[in-house]
């Protein structure tokens, strides 16, 4: 799907875990809404799911609900149940990048292993010591959050007076001033959320 959409992004929701459950949703980014219903479609065709619906939905992205298989489930489970702690999964065009922690190496070494034997071509790309306050923050935020509040912040629209527009950004940004918007809301809740209420 990513091959006739190269603009399109999956990125797993991130949910606070109870047990051990598989991520349920996803965000699809870079597609209009014409084309969202037609790719909850051939997502819900995959061997691997067994029911696909749009939950929530803007001008260039959307919320989808994924039911996988058992089979699937398990699998996915399996990779879970290793000592790591799963952080983000963004997939585009031509990669999956996933970025987990972990106490331990060897624990990082078992998911590369469940993973080989799920069939999942894996290759590491690095390994960095426990992150710091400030990294902590940004992990709080998606990637498009990121970069939307860094350029928003860049262009000087938190100054005062503001030295640019939301409609501004979003051009520049190549996407309509609502989703640019709702990423700076959601983006800022983020960092309330971690540096205000310690993560809450």
């Amino acid at each position: 799907m990513f091959e006739e959409r190269p603009n399109l992004v999956a990125e797993v929701e991130r949910i606070v875990p109870a047990g051990t459950t598989v991520p349920p949703s996803l965000w699809l980014c870079g597609i209009d809404r014409e084309s969202q219903t037609e790719l909850v479609s051939l997502i819900a065709d995959q061997p691997a799911v067994e029911a696909a619906e749009i939950v929530d939905r803007y001008p260039d992205e959307c919320l989808v609900a994924v039911s996988w298989r058992p089979d699937t489930e398990a699998v996915l489970e399996s990779i879970l149940e290793t000592d790591i702690v799963v952080l983000s999964v963004v997939g585009a065009k031509d990669v999956w990048r996933v970025k987990v922690r972990s106490r331990h190496r060897r624990a990082i070494a078992d998911f590369q292993r469940r993973c080989r034997e799920a069939g999942v071509r894996i290759e590491l790309r690095s390994i960095r010591a426990h992150p710091g306050h400030a990294e902590r923050v940004h992990e709080g935020l998606t990637d498009k959050q990121r970069e939307a509040l860094t350029l928003a912040y860049d262009r000087g629209y938190f100054s005062s007076p503001r030295r640019t527009s939301q409609e501004e950004i979003a051009e520049e940004l190549g996407i309509s001033r609502q989703s640019l918007g709702d990423r700076l809301k959601r983006g800022q809740k983020a960092l309330i959320e971690q540096t205000l209420l310690d993560g809450r």
